[in-house]
């Protein structure tokens, strides 16, 4: 059963374009995770009046050695939820419940895929942090969005792939600023995602994570290709907006 903990909200600040990380300190309980857990958030304010959107679940982003902070990172809307998000003062005080989840990375040393769909990256960039350290496994990330300005964690991406030969990534923008040495336009084509696979296309794990339609298009894709189902996991973001 997933833990109760409290939280506070300790800072927050815009990460790219209509995206904004989200800091709070862990008041009491500690909280143990894995990467690519995710947590269930709740304004007491809200939830009371509006069980719908009171509640939202949001990939955790910290350091997993850091047990005494949380950090996430959402697409900014005009729910209520993410309104109050905005506007709360600091040491405002959350709840949250989690760890929760089991899209982590499988156990092992085979190539890890990962596909990241807009703010889907805070599902995998754990991962990648993780996996780069523990440096068992080569890793390739396709990191999807529609515009520049909504690319997150990009000075982090590059660091790491300038850090750790074992990992790259591949960066698409469906529109926008093309023309840019280190983006590519449209998606990832099935050359390309074989070329990242390696030599065996069917001894390699894939992780997917986005919005709903996104995962079915890539899931659809890399099935064609001839990567087994058993092989990959996915996280639907369903909290859009």
């Amino acid at each position: 059963m997933p833990e109760q903990f409290n939280l506070k909200l300790a800072s927050r600040e815009y990460i790219a374009k209509d995206t904004m990380q989200f800091n709070f300190r862990i008041i009491g309980n500690s909280l143990t995770f894995k990467p690519g857990q995710h947590i269930q958030l709740m304004i007491p304010e809200i939830y009371d009046r509006n069980k719908v959107e009171g509640t939202h679940f949001f990939s955790i982003i910290s350091n997993i050695k850091d047990h005494e902070s949380l950090s996430i990172a959402t697409r900014i809307s005009n729910s209520p939820f993410k309104r109050y998000l905005i506007i709360a003062d600091i040491d405002r005080s959350f709840i949250a419940f989690g760890p929760l989840g089991s899209f982590v990375a499988p156990a092992g040393d085979r190539p890890l895929l990962l596909f990241a769909l807009g703010i889907g990256i805070t599902g995998v960039l754990p991962i990648i942090r993780h996996e780069t350290e523990a440096g068992k496994r080569r890793i390739s990330l396709f990191y999807l969005n529609n515009k520049l300005e909504e690319v997150a964690f990009a000075s982090e991406l590059l660091d790491l792939k300038r850090r750790h030969e074992s990992f790259n990534f591949y960066s698409y923008l469906q529109s926008g600023s093309l023309g840019l040495e280190s983006y590519r336009g449209g998606k990832p084509s099935d050359e390309s995602i074989k070329e990242a696979a390696g030599p065996d296309i069917e001894d390699i794990d894939v992780m997917v994570c986005g919005p709903p339609r996104q995962v079915y298009d890539i899931r659809k894709q890399i099935q064609s290709m001839g990567i087994p189902q058993g092989n990959t996991k996915v996280e639907i973001f369903s909290g859009y907006p």
